[in-house]
């Protein structure tokens, strides 16, 4: 069974004023720690930190939507709805993320306070323009800036072109049920 990772409401109040004080980026330094959907991972804070003053969040990619697992219940039963690649989508976060140190400019905070929306680096990699290369996922619109649509849609349409992951055989955007594309289109 998956464990539930929630933002404390200190933290939450913490992020939320930072996201309306229209101060310079914040940079956050930890561990990831486990895959929770697709583009959602649970990140906790730097290791040099002190034991008591760690934070753990869930950080969803910015720009970004990767194909999940969903599972619910339908009576006595259990569901599993598995889209097209997600299991090469969540590998690739388990043998290229999952246990390393990373860094997150946080852009924002989604409405709730589940979760920050935000671009990871790894060894000062953009894994969320990584993931859109090797066509593991789809351009997300719902949290873009204007600024950004062009380069994540150019990489998207450099690996269709190329035929890599999701774009592997002649499948349309219709295919996936992800939430890619749906805001931000033109």
């Amino acid at each position: 069974m998956k464990v539930l990772y929630k933002i404390t409401m200190g933290a939450c109040l913490y992020l939320l004023l930072w996201a309306s004080s229209g101060k310079a980026d914040m940079i956050i330094n930890g561990q990831v720690i486990d895959v929770v959907k697709g583009n959602v991972v649970v990140l906790v804070t730097d290791k040099n930190i002190k034991a008591s003053d760690k934070i753990t969040l869930q950080v969803e990619l910015y720009g970004v939507s990767v194909p999940d697992v969903n599972i619910y219940r339908a009576g006595d039963q259990m569901i599993f709805d598995v889209e097209p690649y997600a299991d090469e989508a969540y590998m690739y976060f388990a043998n290229n993320i999952l246990g390393q140190d990373v860094s997150v400019k946080v852009l924002t905070v989604t409405d709730k306070c589940e979760h920050l929306v935000g671009i990871m680096y790894k060894d000062e990699v953009n894994i969320n323009l990584e993931i859109l290369t090797n066509g593991l996922g789809k351009f997300n619109g719902e949290y873009i800036e204007a600024e950004d649509v062009f380069l994540y849609k150019e990489r998207e349409q450099q690996a269709k072109l190329d035929g890599i992951g999701l774009w592997r055989e002649s499948m349309n955007d219709s295919e996936f049920s992800f939430k890619g594309e749906k805001i931000g289109e033109e």
